[in-house]
């Protein structure tokens, strides 16, 4: 069976779960953050060790990313406390366990996975929800979830057909201009579609085309730095959790670096989206 078969048949079988705990309330977006996050931080913690050496942090990261998620739903602001616990942590096991001219570097190297996917991503993933249960209060997620997908798909199809340029050979040498460009095209034209239906606050068809454009530059920019990070690591992959897709981090990377981006637009153009779905 070929790649893009398993890649196919997988999506197809992962899409409904992904639909349902978007979809379903507030527990069961928690689990799906919970699942995204803190399995990327999981990934992060094994290519950085991988690598470099050092102690495990395959239990301690995703739970210190795991933690953070959980306490997106909480009444009371304790994740400058968690994190600040977390650092300390981290701090203990560099004295105890790594070379004195190591600490830094590997201070530095696990703890950028924790923080960019626990103070970063999961709180800008959680923003795009808002309280109501069901496809209002998950708008904005899924029309930028999906987004994500469409110039995947965009970018692979344009440039396995029509790909002759590349865009970035030293980082990813199979993505082209060609690629990108059709990813572009792609993402314009889902968004003009689906903004209306999913975020009719927006109007159309300028917002919608703003996000779609903008979605669709930090997409191809998301891939590139998953790319550079699984580079510098020595990783093919983030991990074989999905079938014909690698790992978490593989298949939403471009989500987690777009998805603040989105937040920042919603929140500036729509006064104060991101405060709301905090609260």
């Amino acid at each position: 069976m070929s790649n893009l078969a398993v890649r196919v048949i997988f999506a197809l079988c992962a899409a409904p779960l992904f639909l349902f705990l978007a979809w379903h309330g507030t527990l069961s977006r928690l689990v799906l953050l919970e699942i995204l996050c803190a399995g990327s931080a999981w990934e992060f913690a094994r290519m950085v060790r991988a690598k470099w050496g050092g102690p495990s942090l395959d239990f301690f990261a995703p739970v210190a990313v795991g933690v953070n998620v959980v306490l997106l739903a909480s009444p009371w602001p304790l994740d400058f406390l968690w994190n600040a616990m977390v650092l300390a942590a981290l701090v203990v096991v560099a004295f105890a366990r790594v070379e004195t001219e190591e600490i830094f570097p590997w201070i530095a190297r696990q703890g950028a996975g924790i923080w960019f996917l626990g103070c970063w991503v999961a709180p800008a993933l959680w923003a795009l929800f808002t309280a109501e249960p069901g496809w209002k209060g998950a708008g904005a997620f899924l029309f930028v979830s999906i987004a994500m997908w469409v110039a995947d798909t965009g970018a692979y199809f344009s440039g396995r057909f029509f790909g002759r340029h590349k865009l970035c050979p030293g980082i990813s040498p199979k993505k082209t201009v060609e690629g990108a460009v059709g990813g572009t095209v792609l993402t314009l034209a889902y968004a003009l579609g689906v903004a209306p239906y999913w975020l009719p606050e927006v109007g159309w068809p300028e917002v919608p085309l703003l996000l779609g454009a903008v979605l669709a530059v930090s997409s191809i920019v998301g891939d590139l730095l998953e790319s550079s990070v699984k580079r510098a690591c020595g990783a093919k992959d983030s991990s074989h959790l999905f079938p014909g897709h690698g790992g978490v981090y593989d298949r939403f990377g471009s989500l987690f670096f777009s998805a603040p981006i989105a937040v920042a637009i919603l929140d500036v153009l729509f006064l104060g989206r991101l405060a709301g779905a905090l609260q």
